[in-house]
């Protein structure tokens, strides 16, 4: 938990979802804090000596519930709604909390997100393929899902970075109408501002894409929606004033490194914002 400084006026509070990461030492968390926002960095798969599932598979909803009740229960932020975001499946995360838990989430930020619940990743069996599930439960029941149909291992065949992208783009236009209805994010649902950060040369998924369709879904509805995006900005959106960066050992991420440093600091702005709108 973060907390801002004694002298600063308090903004919000917010759960910033960080995957494998996240905690203590968490510099996202700690910038949010110095501008006012208590901030709970919540890791959720992947983290040594925890009950933390290891992979990113049927995450279960509950307890992400559990940890914004957690944070609404502090004295300073006395049972008032609070702000999440998230980052890639954290942004696919944090726009399908805010829709299953409304009465606790009042602004949601998402960066290179999508706006469809993905197949699960196991990089033991999925990656490559194996015994397919879904990122995410609730009561007890995996949520509906798009199923990757790449050969991974074919994919793989070659010298890296990969790009993933492709890999997206095919399961959903393989998908059936059916299935695509059923793994649609209802954001509708989100009782709040909604920002979406992106970038259409994101290697990783088709994240500007999708948040077009977490935008429409949420305009046909009447309903506040933000969309930042650059065309010719990656996947990996950090915080403003650090370096950028356009792939990882295996990953492509995509973009220049001029495009993501803007889209890095009109984001950053952009969801100070929003997440304080949650207070509102």
């Amino acid at each position: 938990m973060f907390r801002p400084p004694s002298d600063q006026p308090l903004r919000g509070a917010c759960v910033r979802l960080g995957g494998s990461e996240g905690g203590l030492y968490d510099m996202e968390g700690a910038l949010l804090a110095s501008e006012g926002f208590m901030t709970l960095s919540l890791a959720y798969f992947g983290v040594p000596d925890t009950e933390l599932p290891e992979q990113l598979v049927n995450i279960p909803l509950e307890y992400f519930q559990q940890a914004i009740a957690f944070l609404r229960e502090q004295p300073e932020v006395a049972g008032r709604r609070v702000g999440i975001t998230g980052a890639s499946k954290g942004g696919e995360a944090a726009l399908l909390i805010a829709a299953t838990y409304p009465q606790a989430v009042g602004a949601v930020a998402a960066f290179s997100p999508g706006g469809l619940v993905f197949e699960g990743i196991d990089r033991t069996r999925t990656f490559p393929a194996g015994q397919a599930m879904s990122s995410w439960s609730l009561n007890g029941q995996p949520l509906p899902y798009i199923a990757y149909r790449t050969d991974w291992n074919a994919l793989f065949a070659g010298p890296g970075p990969y790009s993933m992208t492709p890999a997206h783009r095919e399961a959903v236009a393989a998908a059936t109408p059916e299935e695509v209805v059923a793994a649609t994010i209802p954001v509708e649902r989100i009782d709040g501002p909604v920002l979406l950060v992106s970038g259409e040369q994101d290697q990783v998924w088709q994240a500007t894409e999708l948040s077009r369709r977490v935008k429409e879904r949420r305009e046909q509805s009447g309903l506040s929606v933000q969309h930042l995006w650059h065309p010719r900005a990656g996947h990996a959106l950090s915080l403003p004033g650090l370096p950028t960066y356009s792939s990882v050992p295996w990953t492509s991420m995509g973009g220049d490194d001029d495009a993501n440093a803007q889209l890095q600091f009109t984001g950053w702005q952009a969801r100070l914002e929003t997440l304080s709108a949650a207070w509102d």
